[in-house]
This record gives C-alpha cells, structure tokens and sequence, in this order.
C-alpha cells in the first residue's frame, strides 16, 4: 500500500487553522556540548473542530555543519554524516518567516 500523501495548499482559508511539526537532528543529547545537524519544518492547515490535517502549507529541511566531527553513535541514530554537513549552513531567514 501505498503511503498516504498530504495536498499541498496554495493558502489557508474556510476557518483552516495553521500549526507547525519541526524535527531537529544533533550531534548528541547534551544541550552544552552537542549541536543541531539537521532541522525540519512542516507548516500544515489543519481543522480546528475536528484536528484533520487539511494539507501542507509550507516546509523546509536544512543540514548544518557542526563544526566538528559528528560523532559516530549519533551517525547510528540520524544517519547524518560528516560529508552530509560539510560547509552546511541553515537558512535561518526560510525558518523564522515559517515560524512566524
């Protein structure tokens, strides 16, 4: 079977309210030592009464390189690797107008 897809919208209308999934991938689970990698968002419509998803508005997946190696028990968990990242850069401009 295969997997459902969401529409995309051209724009929110008919009482459609906006939400946002964001996944972030990292070096390691220390907020002190380890960094972001990778960050994903999804902007989707979704109806308020009943909680159905309506579509996806926006998104946005971005690699940043950490400046450092990435250490290979958190390759095992992202699948993330040095030459993935390497000379990355977020778009932090694309991330915050999908925020806001």
């Amino acid at each position: 079977m295969a997997p459902h897809r969401l529409p995309r919208l051209a724009r929110v209308e008919n009482g459609l309210r906006t939400a946002a999934f964001i996944d972030v991938e990292t070096t390691g689970l220390s907020r002190t030592f380890h960094e972001v990698v990778e960050f994903a968002i999804a902007l989707f419509a979704f109806e308020p009464r009943t909680g159905s998803i309506a579509g996806i508005v926006d998104e946005y997946v971005g690699l940043r390189d950490p400046g450092r190696p990435i250490p290979p028990a958190a390759t095992m968990v992202n699948g993330i690797t040095d030459s993935d990242v390497r000379g990355k850069r977020l778009n932090d401009g694309r991330i915050r107008a999908l925020v806001k």
